[in-house]
């Protein structure tokens, strides 16, 4: 009997531990991530892989609401990829756009890359 509950109530803590239920809602609350079973999966396979599904999905809202910009999943695990700074190139986005100036997520990654922080 134990080992029949056991198994489902296993099942559901390891559900709960990969699938990233938090960021989704965050995302989708805000308008920057689509509530399909894509995203979701998507998700689910870049914690799998131990990728920071909380701060890309934190960067993404930030880039929308800062500097009205919509990035991808995409583009952040790209620049992750690259041993970038994913929070560092969304803040140079928004301090870009605080002070009159527009610059592409690509030429925020280059800057992140070269080592140009943003202003405190």
């Amino acid at each position: 009997m134990i080992i029949i509950t056991g198994i489902p109530l296993a099942a559901l803590i390891v559900l709960l531990y990969v699938v990233p239920f938090g960021p989704m809602i965050s995302g989708v609350a805000v308008g920057v991530l689509n509530p399909d079973l894509k995203t979701l999966a998507s998700l689910t396979s870049m914690s799998l892989k131990r990728l920071p599904v909380n701060d890309m999905v934190q960067c993404i809202i930030k880039a929308h609401t800062g500097a009205d910009t919509k990035l991808t999943l995409e583009e952040l695990k790209k620049h992750h990829a690259d041993g970038g700074d994913i929070h560092n190139a969304v803040d140079l986005m928004v301090d870009a756009k605080r002070s009159a100036k527009k610059i592409t997520f690509a030429e925020a990654c280059r800057k992140d890359l070269d080592g140009v922080k943003p202003e405190e």
